[in-house]
């Protein structure tokens, strides 16, 4: 099976880097807030979601920003026909006395909300 592409709905996530790349985000970008997680998006032309995070040491150690992180991902490369953004997620609350399933919750319908707003993305029957 040498040369066969293997496609797939789940969402592809690349990296936001670069100074510049967070700043256009934070510059042209929109705002939305769930629960504990807060976002700054773009809409891109690249078909796919570049995520930068904003988590700062005071939020928790370095155990739990990068458990965040974790979660975080993992919400969003499980996502069918994902919204094609620039997004940089944070956390407003310190994160141990943030639950993982509250981060998750948050996180989806953080993305619902962001495919709402830019009018592409995840199907609304669900």
């Amino acid at each position: 099976m040498a040369g066969m592409v293997r496609t797939s709905a789940i969402a592809q996530l690349r990296s936001l880097s670069g100074a510049r790349s967070f700043r256009e985000v934070y510059r042209y970008g929109e705002r939305l807030s769930c629960g504990v997680v807060s976002a700054v998006f773009r809409k891109n032309t690249l078909g796919t979601i570049r995520l930068g995070f904003a988590v700062s040491r005071k939020l928790g150690g370095s155990v739990e920003r990068n458990r965040f992180k974790r979660r975080v991902r993992s919400v969003l490369s499980g996502m069918d026909n994902p919204p094609c953004v620039d997004v940089v997620v944070s956390v407003r609350r310190k994160l141990g006395m943030v639950s993982g399933r509250a981060v998750i919750c948050d996180v989806r319908e953080l993305m619902d909300e962001i495919a709402a707003s830019i009018g592409n993305g995840r199907d609304r029957a669900d």
